[in-house]
């Protein structure tokens, strides 16, 4: 059995996201790594722990038991919730001799450089994560100080206000050079303002509320 892991994940919000797809992930890893181990998340958020990931659980326990010496992944973000996260998994992993490669980034860890680098990289996604929910929660505020009432209607057919008010929380974050998968991430977060159907925004349900025919 082989001792390389490659660990692929994908969010219900980007599945259809072009480059992210378990797809596209596995593609891009088995190139370079041909003899990897596929392990694949589909369809779990980026908020969960490793440990709390069906496929992540199980690649934890091969690396437990000694299976797995070198992991690949497509990008930081596919695997860690987080800097710390990151870091303290990392250092975990190298006093068992596991190795972490990051196509996207050319980071090896085995190499002083990589841990350098990995580091630094891993700051930088973390600030860049607050940045976004710092504007997302100004975006909010902006709106909520125009007098809009951010609420969760039936159907846009129905509530053409509320649909209103979605739209100008979708649109002011468009106009902030989001995608649609990314809005949808965003306003999960934020919170305030909810879908029409089930409990969580989509890409496929941001697209909806932006061609909705409202009278």
């Amino acid at each position: 059995m082989s001792s390389v892991a490659a660990y692929v994940r994908v969010s219900t919000d980007l599945q259809a996201e072009h480059g992210c797809s378990l797809a596209d992930q596995e593609r891009r890893l088995l190139a370079q790594h041909p003899e990897a181990r596929i392990f694949a998340d589909e369809g779990v958020s980026a908020g969960k722990p490793m440990a709390s990931r069906p496929q992540g659980r199980l690649l934890l326990e091969s690396v437990e038991r000694g299976e797995t010496k070198v992991i690949v992944i497509s990008s930081l973000s596919r695997m860690f919730r987080s800097a710390s996260e990151c870091l303290v998994t990392v250092e975990a992993w190298e006093k068992q001799g596991v190795r972490l490669v990051i196509l996207d980034m050319g980071v090896d860890t085995a190499t002083p450089f990589g841990k350098c680098f990995l580091t630094l990289a891993a700051g930088f996604c973390e600030l860049e994560k607050n940045m976004i929910r710092e504007r997302t929660r100004n975006a909010m505020q902006h709106l909520k100080s125009q007098g809009r009432e951010l609420g969760n209607p039936e159907r846009w057919t129905s509530f053409p206000e509320h649909h209103a008010n979605a739209l100008d929380a979708i649109t002011t974050l468009q106009s902030q050079g989001f995608r649609l998968a990314d809005i949808a991430t965003l306003l999960n977060q934020e919170g305030s303002v909810r879908p029409i159907r089930g409990e969580a925004w989509s890409k496929d349900s941001i697209w909806r509320c932006l061609h909705a025919k409202v009278q």
